[in-house]
C-alpha cells in the first residue's frame, strides 16, 4: 500500500524488503565464528554492525546483499537497496 502511494512498483518494494538484511543472514551462516565476534563487538554499539563486519571481513552485510542480488541478476534498483 505504501509503495503504491509513493509511486514505487509494489513487487520491487517487496523484493527490496525481503533482500534488505539478507547479507547479514549469509554472514551468520557462512562464517559463524566471525559472526560471533561481530555480534559481541556490535553489542557495545560502537562503531556499528556494518563497520565491525568491515573490520573483521573487509566488507559488511550491505555489500554481501548487493553482491548476491548482482549474482542473481536482479535489477539494479534492488542491488542498491
Amino acid at each position: 500500500m505504501l509503495a503504491k502511494q509513493s509511486g514505487v512498483d509494489p513487487e520491487i518494494a517487496f523484493t527490496c524488503g525481503v533482500m534488505h538484511d539478507i547479507g547479514e543472514l549469509l554472514i551468520q551462516t557462512g562464517a559463524p565464528e566471525v559472526a560471533e565476534r561481530i555480534n559481541a563487538a556490535s553489542k557495545t554499539g560502537t562503531p556499528g554492525r556494518a563497520a565491525n563486519e568491515t573490520v573483521q571481513l573487509g566488507f559488511g552485510y550491505p555489500e554481501v546483499g548487493e553482491e548476491l542480488a548482482r549474482r542473481w541478476h536482479l535489477p539494479e534498483v534492488i542491488q542498491q537497496a
